[in-house]
């Protein structure tokens, strides 16, 4: 390994002299040489397997943040779930005088009714 950064740097002295080459220029070449292209240090050692091999989830879809909470998934739907019943279903109010009519009237285009078994 040693050898091979001394005949690099050599190479690089003899193309300086002969192109008049700027060291700034040199320098950028260095990086990018010891970046991430260097070979493994020994043969015999292997690499390791990365994260995404690891968990092997493939191409399966993004799914929301609010399944992995299974409390807080259902706590929303039953939020949900009484929203839409609101929509069905007239809230029991408690009597606090006698009944004296429908306060807003009775409506003929709308029917909330109830099915009876």
């Amino acid at each position: 390994r040693k050898l091979q950064l001394m005949k690099i740097e050599e190479d690089k002295r003899i193309v300086k002299k002969s192109k008049g080459v700027s060291f700034e220029d040199l320098q950028v070449e260095d990086d990018l040489d010891e970046s991430g292209n260097e070979e493994p240090e020994s043969e015999t050692e292997k690499r390791g397997i990365t994260f995404e091999i690891a968990k092997n989830k493939g191409l399966t879809p993004k799914r929301k943040k609010e399944n992995r909470n299974p409390r807080v998934k259902h706590r929303n739907k039953f939020r949900k779930a009484t929203v839409r019943r609101k929509g069905q279903v007239r809230g029991v109010y408690n009597e606090t005088s006698r009944y004296g009519g429908e306060p807003f009237g009775i409506k003929a285009s709308v029917s909330k009714s109830i099915k009876l078994k």
